[in-house]
């Protein structure tokens, strides 16, 4: 994430190579999830650098829906504005960046946090500010939209993550989590 975000700076994502890993890691012997590794890979020209001889068909069907959700928004990912939300100061312990279209009508959100962090109870939101404030957003596949102005002042909601509180609500559990948000202007 480090060296997108870097990159991020001075090249557009259609410039960048970004490839999922096997597990543990070559070079650092780290673990992290598949689900992880692809939604960071995602913001870029995504690659496979895996044995698929070696992976179980599990994994291979991830893959698979991986690849096709990567090519639905493939045009949106080359095409579209790179927004840097996160990190802000000095907590790079959690990212999050987006792609826009144009026209501000679709977006694509990344949220990263490296570890999870103790004693937090609420969860956060994270502001949006290349929203049209005067369009309302279908996010995922929710039913009921939310007006540009709430998500761009006020914020999309982050998943929860699991502290020991709030285990039944939790929707990120452990180290190494994220989530892909898609928003479509109705």
């Amino acid at each position: 994430m480090k060296i997108q975000f870097g990159t991020s700076l001075g090249y557009p994502l259609s410039a960048m190579s970004n490839h999922v890993t096997k597990v543990p890691n070559d070079q650092v012997g780290r673990t992290t999830p598949l689900a992880m590794r692809y939604d960071v890979a995602t913001f870029g020209v995504l690659g496979y650098e895996l044995d698929l001889t070696q992976l179980d068909q599990k994994t291979l069907n991830a893959l698979r829906s991986q690849i096709h959700e990567y090519r639905k928004n493939q045009q949106l990912i080359l095409n579209g504005r790179f927004e840097i939300l996160r990190p802000t100061g000095d907590n790079h312990n959690e990212y999050a960046w987006a792609v826009v279209n144009q026209d501000a009508t679709e977006a694509l959100v990344g949220f990263f946090r490296i570890l999870a962090t103790p004693g937090q109870t609420v969860s956060d939101h994270l502001k949006l500010p290349f929203l049209d404030d005067h369009r309302r957003y279908r996010i995922g596949g929710q039913s009921v939209p939310v007006s540009g102005s709430v998500l761009r002042n006020i914020g999309l909601s982050l998943p929860v993550q699991f502290n020991g509180v709030n285990a039944d609500t939790a929707s990120l559990r452990g180290d190494y989590q994220s989530c892909l948000v898609h928003l479509i202007a109705v």
